[in-house]
């Protein structure tokens, strides 16, 4: 059996073809820990020739005599074959970027690190709802700063669960996490026992659910070709009915009106309630996608200062693509109106209690 510690560098593959909307990891390294830990900091070239790099970090999954298996805070997976018996090909990844395997060699032990890039910078929580733009949000933030992202729960909405002990890492500083956790009280006891403060993102639930039904069209539509998607659909919780993707569109809106946007109205009411009364003496701040739409600029600031960091340390230019890996759709705040029949929009709104239309100024 290969043994896989130590620091992997990534054989160029790039030979200049034409990418189209993917993007090609063109160097980097894999630094592969006795404990099953894997950082990767990778270069990656889009298809108009401009490059980047990202930091990544998972542990192995799978450790057979000739693959090795690895899972990444951000949920996605990646696969490598023994090659030539000493090199390591990738072949197969959930990230958006090429499929095209590329080979590494090892170029010695892993040195000592420091656990996070810029730990002198405080922790981001960033804790949203489903559907409201929170991963071009964190990824900018993340880019922004300089910082790499990570998970700290489960990743199962709407009852998803916060993990101790990568609540403790991300309390070291120099991260940013996004999650979709709802405010149980075990939850916010986990949060306030390690951080003074997070940020609870939201948006009209009316049109975040019918964001989720394109969602959730999308992942079927590549279940066979990318795995995340197979992966994705798997997590839907309650599990969809059999034939909810042979249904129409105004059908499916029926099923997740009782389904989905339930979940969301009760997840939103959940996090107010907690920010208003500083549950366990937690710090919340509140923000909105309709905010972030009219003046996206002052949601980052407001986010940064709420966590203690200096604008001086953002880097403005930063912001990423709005649609390359960011899950970015149209963007909308009432695309809702013009998609659900007139009884579809009565119930949907007599969903949301009157206050929280009032207080967000949601349409009736």
């Amino acid at each position: 059996m290969l043994v896989p510690w130590g620091v992997w560098s990534i054989q160029n593959p790039d030979r200049g073809e034409d990418i189209g909307d993917a993007r090609l990891v063109t160097g980097g390294t894999y630094r592969i820990r006795e404990d099953g830990s894997v950082r990767v900091d990778a270069t990656l070239r889009n298809g108009s020739g401009v490059s980047e790099t990202e930091s990544w970090s998972g542990s192995i999954t799978r450790l057979e005599e000739a693959e090795l298996s690895i899972r990444f805070d951000d949920g996605d997976v990646e696969a490598f074959e023994v090659h030539d018996g000493s090199g390591l090909r990738r072949s197969m990844t959930t990230r958006l970027t090429r499929e095209d395997g590329f080979l590494m060699t090892r170029t010695g032990p892993v040195t000592d690190e420091p656990e996070a890039a810029h730990s002198d910078i405080p922790p981001v929580f960033f804790n949203t709802m489903p559907k409201s733009g929170s991963i071009f949000i964190s990824r900018w933030l993340s880019k922004g700063l300089g910082l790499r992202e990570m998970k700290v729960a489960v990743c199962l909405f709407p009852d998803d669960l916060i993990i101790r002990d990568d609540m403790d890492r991300l309390s070291k500083g120099g991260w940013v996490c996004q999650q979709h956790v709802p405010a149980k009280d075990i939850n916010v006891r986990f949060i306030a026992n390690r951080l003074k403060r997070m940020v609870v993102h939201i948006r009209d639930p009316r049109q975040a659910m019918l964001s989720w039904v394109h969602h959730l069209d999308n992942f079927h539509a590549h279940r066979d070709s990318v795995p995340a998607c197979r992966l994705g659909l798997e997590a839907v919780m309650p599990a969809l009915p059999v034939d909810y993707f042979d249904r129409t569109l105004p059908a499916k809106i029926d099923y997740q009106i009782d389904a989905h946007l339930s979940a969301l109205v009760d997840w939103t009411q959940g996090w107010l309630t907690a920010a208003d009364a500083g549950q366990h003496g937690l710090e919340i701040l509140i923000t909105t996608f309709e905010r972030f739409r009219q003046d996206p600029e002052e949601t980052m600031r407001e986010i940064l200062a709420h966590c203690g960091i200096p604008e001086a340390k953002f880097d403005w230019s930063a912001r990423p693509d709005q649609v390359a890996n960011t899950h970015f759709r149209k963007g909308e705040t009432d695309e809702w109106r013009s998609v659900f029949s007139d009884a579809q929009q009565h119930r949907a709104t007599a969903m949301l209690p009157p206050v929280l239309r009032q207080r967000f100024n949601w349409p009736d």
